[in-house]
């Protein structure tokens, strides 16, 4: 028996093998939905394959992107270790058995390789490769690879029967799919991956331009109480020192007092630091960034507060918390018209401690949600948030425009880690 030249027609089976064949091709799709990764796949295939047509075991081989050669992805079962050093890349050019296999839709049965001209008489030697069947897996307009069994040297020669034959094809159909369902889900996790490592690096910067953007409203202040400080100096040089210059003096001395509180904020936000996982209490972050932020809003906004006391600490990276908190308040300022009024509101709820942005008093016209949503850096919040195991909702379908952040509170004993890390 060589290359079947079709699946046997399902009419020639009686009723008994078909509904015993569609009952088996319904269980093992069923185990399949389960799986996660190739190796539980080809597990589950082997333990199918022998249990339904008496072979031991089974390996999947996948083929190269440009179709140039099969790589050994894995085996399951009982096979010489001169299977695995000889067998993990087979070349396709060259070799009419793999040839065959690339290219075709139908199964390839080699009975005895030991006497078959398709196959390489060689790696038979290495191998002790007896019996060979290879059912194409693939998805209806893609081949993927292919799936094999078969025979050794110490079992000899035992071709596959007409409904063992059709029953390794029902089998490699649905292998075809987990495994285009595996691979995907692995792409995907893949990308997310690649993505969280590019929102880090994106947090990085945005700290280095938000610090631009604090800096540029707080040196305006640094300005002017250096312009006090060196009136003072000059009315010193002009005068002796008497008690009005003494006076002078000691407001030189608080002006520059002054300007040095003024930068520390800007030096401590500006500085990095590896990420420490640390109880937080948002009452106390809130009230230092709006302490920093205020400066830099509109004359005329109100800015109002309800912080819940007693408030539960969260567990997280201060400085991580304090981008997403900033990011809200430094684009909320960009579209606040004057007289519009501010609330920062924080409370306990069920497990979760929730810090609520409202902007309120703004103008029938005044389409604030689509702005607002449009600047926020959404992507950055949403990734040092989920860091954290928490989420960022906005609501601009009421006069009150809304940002929620939801933080799960600090359980009794919590370890800590990184971000992420759970």
């Amino acid at each position: 028996m060589g290359v079947s030249s079709g699946m046997p027609p399902i009419g020639g089976f009686s009723m008994a093998v078909k509904q015993r064949r569609l009952s088996d091709r319904f269980a093992f799709a069923s185990q399949l939905q389960s799986v996660k990764n190739e190796r539980d796949l080809l597990t589950i295939t082997r333990d199918e394959v022998e249990r339904t047509t008496g072979y031991h075991r089974c390996w999947l081989y996948l083929l190269t992107p440009d179709r140039s050669a099969f790589e050994l992805m894995d085996v399951a079962g009982p096979v010489p270790s001169e299977f695995h050093e000889h067998c993990l890349i087979l070349p396709v050019a060259g070799d009419s058995m793999l040839e065959e296999i690339a290219t075709g839709t139908e199964p390839v049965v080699v009975v005895d390789a030991r006497l078959d001209p398709r196959t390489d008489q060689e790696m038979v030697k290495k191998t002790g490769s007896v019996t060979l069947i290879t059912i194409p897996v693939r998805l209806p307009d893609y081949p993927l690879g292919g799936m094999g069994t078969g025979t050794f040297t110490e079992e000899g020669a035992r071709p596959p029967t007409e409904e063992e034959l059709l029953t390794l094809v029902d089998i490699a159909d649905q292998v075809a799919i987990a495994l285009a369902r595996i691979r995907n889900q692995a792409q995907r996790q893949s990308a997310q991956r690649e993505q969280d490592r590019l929102l880090f690096h994106l947090a990085q910067l945005k700290r280095q331009e938000s610090a631009v953007v604090l800096a540029s409203g707080l040196v305006q202040e640094q300005s002017q109480l250096l312009d006090a400080a060196l009136g003072c100096l000059a009315k010193l040089e002009e005068e002796g020192l008497n008690p009005a210059q003494a006076s002078d003096l000691r407001n030189l001395r608080r002006t520059l007092e002054q300007m040095r509180e003024l930068s520390a904020p800007l030096a401590k936000f500006g500085k990095r630091r590896p990420a420490e996982i640390l109880p937080v209490d948002l009452n106390d972050r809130l009230t230092e960034i709006l302490s920093i932020v205020s400066r830099l809003l509109p004359s005329g906004m109100v800015v109002q507060t309800e912080f819940e006391a007693n408030l539960p600490k969260v567990l997280g990276d201060p400085s991580m918390l304090d981008d997403v908190f900033l990011n809200l308040l430094l684009t909320a300022k960009e579209y606040l018209p004057p007289g519009a009024t501010l609330s920062l509101h924080t409370r306990a709820n069920e497990g979760w401690v929730e810090s609520e942005m409202r902007l309120s008093g703004l103008p029938s016209t005044f389409a604030v949600g689509s702005g607002l949503e449009m600047n926020l850096d959404w992507d950055l919040c949403d990734y040092i948030l989920r860091q954290h195991q928490g989420s960022l909702e906005c609501d601009s379908s009421s006069p009150i425009y809304r940002c929620l952040v939801r933080l799960p509170a600090q359980r009794d004993g919590a370890r800590r880690s990184r971000p992420g890390n759970g």
